[in-house]
């Protein structure tokens, strides 16, 4: 390529070779120093370092449930999952109602409904801050204690009007109920 540009080319004199100029580094500022420019990027580096170093060591505070029952070794369900025997600590993700089922052979059931109650330090956007960012997190902690009754005796319970109503609901037609009672003598 380059033999044919010189024979098409009629200047003969000498070549004059031209260095490549530095590199541009954009953003940075060139070897004049800084621009208006250069600030602005520089404090951006700076906010987004300063806001990753900030969210680092921030900590997540916790809700804590701390299961507590007399005697212990009950078997705990927190919305009827099973997450161990007492004294149980369990860490609750979010705000809201569970529901505790506490269960020990010999020993009546217990059935109860809690509650981790959002406040002002739980709503947006300040739980950003308190949740987060905050260095130094308060955890919120819910003990519950039960003291479990012994079971009694089984209970007797009469079948005879519940097969009877079965009885009934069998026999009825596609119209419900009330077609059963009409038809009995």
């Amino acid at each position: 390529m380059r033999s044919i540009a010189n024979a098409v080319t009629p200047f003969r004199g000498p070549r004059v070779r031209i260095p490549p100029s530095p590199p541009v580094l954009r953003g940075l500022g060139g070897p004049r120093g800084s621009t208006p420019h250069t600030l602005t990027y520089l404090t951006q580096r700076l906010c987004l370092t300063a806001l990753i170093a900030l969210v680092a060591t921030g900590c997540l505070a916790e809700r804590r449930l701390i299961v507590e029952t007399t005697p212990p070794g009950a078997l705990v369900e927190i919305d009827w999952v099973p997450v161990g025997h007492t004294p149980l600590e369990f860490v609750i993700d979010h705000l809201g109602k569970r529901r505790l089922l506490v269960t020990l052979d010999g020993y009546e059931p217990v059935l109860r409904d809690i509650e981790f109650k959002s406040t002002w330090e739980n709503t947006f956007p300040v739980d950003i801050f308190t949740e987060l960012l905050n260095p130094f997190p308060e955890d919120e902690v819910l003990v519950v204690e039960f003291s479990l009754s012994p079971q009694t005796g089984a209970a007797v319970i009469d079948l005879a009007p519940v097969l009877k109503r079965a009885e009934m609901l069998r026999r009825a037609g596609p119209s419900g109920p009330d077609e059963a009672l009409v038809e009995q003598p």
